[in-house]
């Protein structure tokens, strides 16, 4: 008997599709929110835990389908890796494996003790979003259901097309956009400084001028029609940095396509 339940398959009938578990392993705060905004994208239930120890009660309890590792010491590397191989199909649970640049010899550590893919931090919501709806499709073989567009307030953001809309008006946004708009977005109501956005969004070793936040929360501000002395949307706290004022409940579209089924014969041809 499997360990845990497989995503819906293309014969199911219910109305309410099957919403996969995503368990993320991370202590890093503003990681999880920014996962926990991502997956809004697809039909996801996120739990998050802190360490290797919560994550061997939380798989046999919960049984994910998929798990995110936050890895940033060899030890713990190894441990959790191994610790994830003991459910899921075919005896296995899949795992997305997150670090950061340059670890070469951890990244081919844990592909070699059992992680399916692996994903660079720091890493944009679509990035996020489309590994983790293919490791489901490679993992399971069925189909999975992708929301492109997600809203906030009065905002609607298109992933795929990178657009924001906010009352009847369009724009089109960049790669870079995308990301510092999904990480305030992530962090609503909490004061993020520079260096915050600058290490979720670039990375702490990736030289840079230093007023390029600043360039594109302006960048971001013209786009969303958000003036800085009335702001709706971000505001300027002096020396101390940024802050996303809507708090709202963030809604997924009602609208989702359908990625089918990958047969599982081509993925190894």
């Amino acid at each position: 008997m499997r360990g845990c339940d497989s995503p819906a398959g293309p014969n199911e009938t219910s109305e309410e599709p099957r919403r996969e578990r995503v368990l993320l392993v991370s202590d890093q705060s503003l990681l999880a929110d920014l996962v926990r905004l991502a997956v809004n994208h697809g039909p996801f239930t996120l739990r998050q835990v802190t360490g290797v120890q919560e994550a061997l009660i939380a798989i046999p309890e919960w049984q994910p389908h998929v798990v995110l590792l936050d890895i940033e010491r060899q030890g713990e590397l190894l441990k959790a890796i191994a610790m994830t191989t003991a459910a899921g199909p075919d005896g296995r649970l899949p795992v997305l494996a997150m670090m950061a640049r340059g670890q070469l010899e951890a990244w081919l550590t844990a592909l070699e003790r059992g992680a399916d893919d692996i994903v660079v931090v720091p890493f944009t919501a679509e990035e996020l979003v489309a590994r983790t709806l293919a490791l489901l499709r490679r993992a399971y073989g069925r189909p999975v259901r992708f929301t492109p567009v997600i809203r906030v307030g009065p905002l609607e953001i298109d992933l795929i097309r990178r657009q924001v809309n906010v009352d009847g008006i369009s724009a089109q946004l960049t790669f870079v956009d995308l990301s510092v708009l999904y990480l305030l977005i992530a962090n609503a109501g909490r004061v993020l400084t520079r260096d915050d956005v600058l290490n979720a969004v670039w990375g702490p070793d990736y030289e840079i001028e230093s007023n390029v936040v600043d360039q594109y929360v302006h960048n971001l501000r013209s786009k969303l029609q958000d003036d800085w002395r009335q702001p709706r949307f971000i505001a300027t706290l002096p020396g101390q940095g940024y802050r996303f004022l809507v708090t709202e409940t963030v809604q997924p579209s009602s609208e989702s396509v359908l990625l089918p089924r990958r047969p599982r014969q081509a993925e190894h041809a």
